[in-house]
């Protein structure tokens, strides 16, 4: 993806801003998926959503790097500034989520890992 001009720079953040804002949204039914395989749909989701905003990320970086980037960025420094600050803002709450939803899903593995054990236990007592 080739980014030649601010306005295209621009678009492209709306369409990261978009994209994060579905990422929120997948992020937050996980804890209403009870099922093991609305769970994997919905990691599929935000995985497949993960790298389509890489790449998105990644042409704006090159673009935010080129010669006509930078001039265009020192030119709009506050526009610029506010821009990439809310995608920050918006990636450190999602990073948060994301480090909140690892350590319930390692929790419930340790609990049903415990129980499992204490099944077979008891089990072999029979």
């Amino acid at each position: 993806m080739n980014v030649s001009n601010m306005h295209q720079a621009l678009a492209l953040i709306g369409d990261i801003e978009r994209l994060s804002t579905q990422l929120d949204e997948q992020l937050a039914a996980w804890d209403a998926a009870t099922e093991a395989g609305d769970r994997t749909r919905l990691l599929d989701a935000v995985g497949q959503m993960l790298q389509t905003r890489g790449t998105l990320v990644e042409a704006l970086v090159r673009w935010l790097s080129s010669p006509h980037g930078q001039r265009a960025t020192a030119r709009e420094r506050r526009l610029w500034q506010d821009a990439l600050a809310r995608l920050r803002d918006s990636d450190a709450r999602r990073a948060d989520l994301l480090s909140r939803l690892v350590a319930d899903a390692g929790e419930r593995l340790r609990q049903r890992t415990a129980q499992r054990a204490l099944f077979i236990y008891q089990r072999g007592d029979t």
